[in-house]
């Protein structure tokens, strides 16, 4: 079994830039889960842009220390689920697995 640090078993790390817009009000990025075992699990939001802010966050390791890992079994499908009308144009996640971190391709966006 693979246990994934939590909230994005790594880290959604993310530009936000695409979803700025007059129109929205929001003054920061939208939450991001990951579904795994049919639960939607937080994330957490590393570096990113939002409106005209940018925001530089610590990387993944340090701002997961303290979380829960997500075990999962090896080959399940995991979702990162964005609740927001309009999408991110950039998504990244980072596995962290023994202190070392390793970029997760993301296939399908729903």
């Amino acid at each position: 079994m693979r246990t994934w640090k939590t909230a994005a078993f790594g880290l959604l790390m993310a530009s936000f830039t695409g979803c700025s817009s007059s129109g929205f009000l929001e003054e920061s990025p939208p939450k991001a889960y990951l579904e795994a075992n049919n639960h939607l699990y937080e994330t957490k939001v590393g570096t990113y842009c939002w409106k005209s802010t940018c925001v530089d966050t610590a990387g993944p390791s340090e701002l997961l220390k303290t979380e829960k890992p997500i075990e999962v079994k090896a080959n399940e499908s995991l979702s990162l689920v964005i609740k927001h009308e309009r999408q991110p144009n950039e998504r990244h996640m980072v596995q962290i697995q023994n202190k070392n971190e390793v970029d997760v391709s993301l296939k399908k966006i729903r």
